[in-house]
């Protein structure tokens, strides 16, 4: 049992961004580039890691469930499972 809430690293995303000019149209074809108005591009993964880090580090909802069976006193562990679990945790294996 993993009840530990990785994911995984995410990568660099300043690679992913791209920062832009806005322009104003001019009366000729060309653009004049506007200083005050620039416009950001945040790719996928940076939308993805903004959600991410919205997300709550506790999932409360298994918390109260498992303080309820603690309480009523039929929260059971099997110890064969956690010192299995230990054991692969300790030396790398599964997770």
């Amino acid at each position: 049992m993993n009840i530990r809430n990785d994911i995984q690293p995410i990568q660099p995303l300043n690679r992913d961004i791209q920062v832009s000019p806005a322009t104003r149209p001019t009366s000729s074809s060309d653009a004049v580039p506007l200083a005050i108005s620039d416009q950001a591009h945040l790719s996928s993964a940076a939308s993805l890691a903004s959600r991410v880090a919205s997300l709550p580090d506790v999932r409360t909802e298994k918390v109260q469930a498992i303080q309820v069976a603690i309480a009523s006193g039929s929260y059971n562990v099997d110890a064969k499972n956690v010192a299995s679990s230990m054991m692969d945790q300790m030396l790398g294996g599964k997770e």
